[in-house]
């Protein structure tokens, strides 16, 4: 689902305060796509949005000019959740150079494993893999 979906189906999410936490986490399964993640406060959720590696180029002119994002191509996934900021730093302790790394996005999921839904639990990777935005434990 994109972004926009993903709020509309918890309007929490569009209000609450976010932590980002970075914007260039990779997939060795999805070559050419960057994840950013982050922490939505109220929900608690742990989300990372996937979007193609852009670029910039300068044109005739030299003014610096984005590479557009198809949108279909951009999807949001919701990896866990965590109840306290003190908990996301604690879990996620580390995550700048995590980052840097190949497939950092495992880093990412191998902390939040046992922190999923129940449903996306017994769903496993499949529904992952699809950006299925599946229902939270109250």
């Amino acid at each position: 689902m994109d972004i926009e979906q993903f709020y509309a189906r918890d309007e929490r999410r569009r209000d609450s305060g976010e932590v980002e936490l970075g914007d260039s986490w990779t997939s060795s399964a999805e070559q050419g796509m960057r994840f950013e993640i982050s922490w939505i406060e109220d929900t608690k959720e742990v989300y990372s949005m996937r979007e193609p590696v852009g670029g910039v180029f300068a044109d005739p002119l030299g003014d610096e000019v984005a590479t557009p994002v198809s949108e279909g191509s951009v999807r949001v996934e919701v990896l866990g959740s965590i109840d306290t900021r003190a908990d996301l730093d604690s879990l996620l302790a580390g995550w700048q150079e995590a980052m840097k790394v190949e497939d950092s996005i495992s880093w990412v999921r191998e902390r939040l494993e046992t922190r999923r839904p129940d449903e996306q639990l017994a769903a496993g990777a499949t529904a992952a893999e699809k950006g299925e935005d599946l229902p939270r434990r109250d």
